[in-house]
């Protein structure tokens, strides 16, 4: 048995209770419609060959929507949209992928999505997203702490090409010994160059962090890549 919103109509659903999809890759068909999240319990979303929606939106009054299994969103090609309005999605050991021109609508305090494991957040992207911000709408199970990306000109954007991105609440492993740090941080992975290129020589990327991370003092820190070495050949705190 399919769920089918039915083509032409695309019909919306709220779920109250728990999404479970026992059909495997052929349970739901997704079309255009929105699927909402509305419940004040705490809700669920499992299939164990991953669920894909077009449109999801988390509004939730309390609670939060943990993630089973992965997810995907479809991209421009089904108006593909994310919409964080009320309510984290828990990802655990599990991803969630945006497909490329899948719109992010939300990101905040009140609803975004909680990095508790080793789940991450992916985007993918295609050659007309250079000179694009793009929000990864991520914390832990206490703060919203996102990240945002740019690729500048001179970036090489393969079609196929994703990144992704998961916060960690601890002090990054190679700092160990440190005296002035962020107890936190972001790990950005981009997809390998051999299948779908993500070169950049230039990029701009911003970090929020909470006020209870800071170790040390704030004055003594800077932003860094760790790629197997640290960029300064001085001493790093941060």
């Amino acid at each position: 048995t399919t769920l089918d919103v039915k083509s032409g109509n695309n019909y919306a659903i709220s779920i109250k209770g728990n999404w479970i999809d026992n059909n495997g890759g052929s349970g739901f068909e997704e079309r255009a419609g929105t699927v909402t999240f509305t419940s004040t319990s705490a809700q669920s979303i499992t299939n164990s060959t991953g669920e894909t929606f077009c449109k999801l939106t988390i509004n939730k009054a309390s609670n939060d929507v943990t993630l089973n299994n992965g997810i995907f969103l479809l991209g421009s090609a089904g108006s593909g949209q994310l919409t964080l309005t009320s309510g984290d999605i828990i990802l655990g050991s599990n991803n969630i992928e945006l497909m490329t021109g899948c719109a992010l609508s939300g990101g905040s305090a009140t609803s975004y999505i909680q990095i508790t494991g080793t789940g991450m957040v992916r985007r993918y992207y295609d050659p007309s997203d250079v000179n694009v911000n793009r929000l990864f709408p991520v914390g832990d199970g206490t703060n919203y702490t996102p990240d945002t990306i740019r690729f500048n000109t001179g970036t090489t954007i393969a079609l196929g090409a994703y990144m992704d991105v998961r916060v960690v609440n601890s002090i990054e492993p190679n700092l160990a010994g440190a005296t002035h740090y962020i107890n936190r941080y972001w790990q950005c992975d981009p997809s390998d160059p051999g299948d779908f290129d993500l070169t950049s020589s230039s990029y701009y990327i911003s970090c929020v962090y909470a006020t209870a991370d800071i170790v040390g003092t704030e004055a003594n820190m800077l932003l860094q890549k760790y790629n197997g070495t640290w960029p300064s050949s001085t001493a790093v705190d941060a």
